[in-house]
């Protein structure tokens, strides 16, 4: 007899295969058979409904909640148990060189906590001693990174700012960071030219991570900023997800062919990159 049966569900086991009605035994916190006629100290009934593995939210922001929604009721009730955060280059670590700790708005309600987020590396530290509803994978911003080194100044890095952005993003990644995400359509982010993408990128191909992008345009240049991101993805030697993949405004429609052709050939050429 095993500690939970879930009986009579109408299971989707996400391997391609057909559905099929069955009952799942668990013990320890892991499935241990799926079987009919399982019998458990705890039972759910689940006729008439499916069973699924967990779904993963690929493209979320939920990071901002860490200390305050832990429970994530919002991702458990739709079946959501991991979450892939800090996307589009919005984190709120590490700090704004000019951030105040008397000036709560910089944070809206996380002002209180602003050692925390001093660096990605404490955010990320304190974040593992609070127990979550649903796994977090959280990528380090670029915009925050940008912030941290020199403001939302519209120009290029100098030497020394860019190599504190490197020295942020190398801490974040030693504490956890799933890579580095871009948000080119939006300030400080937007800011950057692709040399400075490129050098941030080999810094989380050092560590095997990935790279994330909202891309600089997804209208009239959407083929240009795709052949920029590929571009950085190939110069880096980075795996790569454009968290966005579409086409924006109806004189673009159709662009999407050319795109994914791009993306596919990057792939063959034996680059990792996801839409």
């Amino acid at each position: 007899m095993y500690q939970l049966v879930i009986k009579n569900g109408f299971i989707i086991d996400g391997t391609g295969s057909p559905a099929f009605r069955a009952d799942v035994a668990i013990e320890g916190g892991k499935i241990a058979r799926i079987a009919k006629g399982l019998k458990g100290k705890q039972e759910i009934d689940a006729t008439g409904l499916t069973v699924t593995p967990g779904f993963i939210d690929s493209h979320a922001h939920n990071d901002t909640l860490i200390f305050t929604f832990q429970n994530q009721a919002e991702k458990i009730e739709q079946g959501i148990t991991t979450s892939i955060a800090g996307t589009c280059g919005s984190t709120d670590a590490p700090l704004s060189r000019d951030f105040l700790p008397e000036n709560d708005k910089q944070l809206g309600t996380y002002g209180s906590y602003s050692e925390i987020y001093r660096t990605f590396g404490s955010f990320l530290q304190k974040a593992t001693e609070v127990p979550q509803g649903s796994n977090i994978l959280t990528y380090a911003g670029h915009s925050a990174l940008r912030r941290a080194a020199m403001g939302v100044d519209n120009r290029a890095p100098t030497k020394e700012e860019l190599e504190t952005m490197k020295a942020h993003l190398r801490d974040a990644m030693e504490h956890g960071a799933l890579g580095l995400s871009f948000g080119l359509q939006y300030a400080p982010s937007c800011y950057a030219d692709t040399a400075e993408l490129i050098e941030l990128a080999k810094v989380v191909a050092e560590y095997n991570g990935v790279l994330s992008a909202h891309i600089r345009n997804e209208g009239n240049d959407v083929v240009k900023s795709t052949d920029e991101f590929l571009t950085v993805i190939r110069e880096s030697g980075a795996r790569g997800v454009f968290s966005h993949h579409k086409s924006a405004g109806k004189e673009n429609w159709g662009k999407v062919q050319h795109t994914l052709r791009m993306i596919d050939e990057a792939n063959e050429q034996g680059y990792d990159v996801y839409c």
